[in-house]
């Protein structure tokens, strides 16, 4: 039997209980994760089978006081093993609450390891008026780092800021995103041989034209584009995406079929960072040559009858037709990552059935 490159090993266990009396509402759970990893591979940090352990226990309390409005409370435990060259632990615990009234949510509350004390929120809003409506979002977490950075019983912070529109009339409709990540780290904290940024961001506009062309069919444009600064980015700059979608019911209503087709565009490509192949971490990476724009075409036919769904996917059609057809030296390829091989096509025939009676 031949070497694998990566042989990793996962055994999860989850248990709860739950109990209700009218309006109150108890849960407690515990989720253990063990995985043993070994790697064969030469930027692999260490050729030692590692074990890594993590645990979570959580106990919630709900008051819902009707559709519109409840109050929860949240203590959470968490513990994350790393056994290695060395043994590392790290503990940290979370006491929180939330509550939901109309059109706002919001939880929030404390972080704390050691000495270390975090504030943690997450939090949205939704308003309509007429035929607009804004969503706002607003999330702060507050983790460890990657288990296998040099230093990981340090913690990271990620904050996340979302505002999201829609305006829609008769068959037109247009939304609009906005995001911004950002990653806090400890000074002084590395990733193999780099050195990781104290603040890493990255910042994401896009939006969606969608008209109906006829009862059945509804054409899109969607255009993304992201600045990032550090390394949370796939290196594509620019995203076109333009999209046919058309539902129809055929036999006298009795199957419904959906049609997709979409081509895609990843322009102003580059490449600042990368996956680690075995650590899958990213690492600073800085493209030989500028990369070319990539297009590609996916299409996708869905049938259903009652329970029965039957998916047929084509990705990357033009890859696919090089099969049949010369198209010269054109390169249909899409490459995500320069420590593996280009992404050529993919075929997928899926059945699902649900057995409801």
């Amino acid at each position: 039997m031949g070497i694998s490159l990566i042989d990793s090993r996962v055994t999860t266990t989850s248990i709860y209980w739950k109990h209700s009396k009218e309006q109150f509402f108890y849960k407690l759970e515990g989720n253990n994760f063990l995985q043993r990893y070994d790697t064969d591979h030469s930027q692999a940090l260490t050729s030692r089978v590692r074990y890594l352990t993590r645990s979570r226990y959580q106990g919630s309390f709900q008051w819902k006081k009707d559709e519109n409005s409840s109050l929860y409370f949240f203590v959470t435990t968490n513990d994350r093993t790393l056994r290695e060259n060395s043994f590392n632990k790290i503990s940290w615990n979370e006491l929180s609450m939330m509550g939901d009234y109309s059109f706002i949510s919001l939880k929030t509350g404390i972080v704390k390891t050691g000495n270390d004390i975090q504030w943690v929120t997450n939090g949205s809003t939704k308003f309509q008026w007429k035929n607009y409506s804004v969503g706002t979002r607003l999330k702060r977490d507050v983790i460890p780092v990657h288990t296998f950075i040099s230093d990981s019983l340090t913690l990271e912070t990620r904050d996340l800021i979302e505002i999201s529109g829609k305006w829609s009339i008769k068959k037109l409709s247009i939304n609009v995103w906005i995001y911004n990540n950002q990653y806090h780290y400890s000074s002084n904290l590395s990733l193999g041989n780099n050195n990781i940024p104290t603040i890493v961001s990255n910042t994401w506009i896009a939006g969606e034209l969608a008209t109906k062309l006829r009862d059945a069919w509804i054409f899109s444009v969607y255009y993304g584009h992201q600045e990032s600064e550090g390394f949370i980015s796939d290196g594509i700059g620019n995203r076109i995406n333009i999209r046919f979608l058309g539902k129809n019911k055929l036999f006298k209503g009795k199957l419904d079929l959906v049609t997709s087709l979409s081509v895609h565009g990843w322009l102003n490509r580059e490449y600042t960072s990368a996956i680690h192949p075995t650590e899958f971490y990213p690492i600073a990476w800085i493209s030989d040559s500028s990369l070319k724009d990539k297009w590609f075409v996916n299409l996708s036919i869905i049938g259903q009858v009652r329970s029965f769904i039957l998916k047929y996917e084509l990705h990357n059609v033009a890859q696919i037709m090089t099969s049949f057809i010369d198209f010269g030296d054109s390169d249909f390829t899409l490459d995500l990552n320069p420590f593996f091989p280009p992404n050529r096509r993919l075929a997928s025939l899926s059945i699902e059935w649900h057995f409801i009676d």
